[in-house]
């Protein structure tokens, strides 16, 4: 415990300094008057929030935001936070759901982005028939990635055919965080 200390750099370059720890909490900063502020660690409010409000889109936001792509990953990233392997136990079946979903879009993209360029050479120079034989033809789930694919915006084609079969992976898991407020 530290009685009293001078920030440094002024309390912007604390939040950004404390908001990169690993493996620490944060800081209590006590102000005259009895005031009290407390700064806490990125990965501590990433903990907090998945032991207290777990929810399928915090889970997602992880997924994606940690770009992990297996269990094992999953797994390792949370213990890396300090999770315990209750927390890991709990959500493993919509994890392991999770990366399927991200495993099949890694195999399907290749193939849209095929699909997109025999439609391309098959109507070259007539985007309305390419966008019309896109939504008669792809499955709604692969319509806006084929889309983007269209454009020629290939990374967010990627990231939208993924985030889609995740969302739809994600549907037949009750949220707990849902429930509750239904309660």
């Amino acid at each position: 415990l530290v009685s009293s200390v001078t920030l440094p750099g002024g309390l912007k370059e604390w939040k950004r300094e404390i908001a990169q720890w690993a493996g620490r909490e944060g800081v209590v900063i006590r102000l005259p008057h009895g005031q009290m502020l407390k700064l806490k660690a990125a990965s501590y409010l990433t903990l907090h929030r998945l032991k207290t409000q777990f929810s399928l889109r915090a889970t997602k936001r992880l997924i994606v935001g940690a770009n992990l792509g297996s269990v094992e990953e999953f797994e390792a990233h949370l213990r890396s936070l300090g999770a315990d392997w209750e927390i890991i136990r709990e959500v493993e079946p919509l994890i392991r759901a999770a990366m399927d979903a991200r495993g099949q879009a890694r195999a399907r993209f290749p193939e849209l982005e095929d699909e997109i360029d025999r439609l391309c050479m098959r109507l070259p120079g007539k985007r309305r028939a390419q966008v019309a034989a896109v939504n008669a033809g792809f499955p709604e789930a692969e319509r806006q990635a084929a889309l983007l694919l269209l454009d020629g915006r290939y990374h967010e084609a990627e990231t939208a055919l993924s985030s889609i079969l995740l969302q739809e992976a994600l549907e037949p898991f009750e949220d707990p965080v849902q429930e509750a407020a239904e309660e």
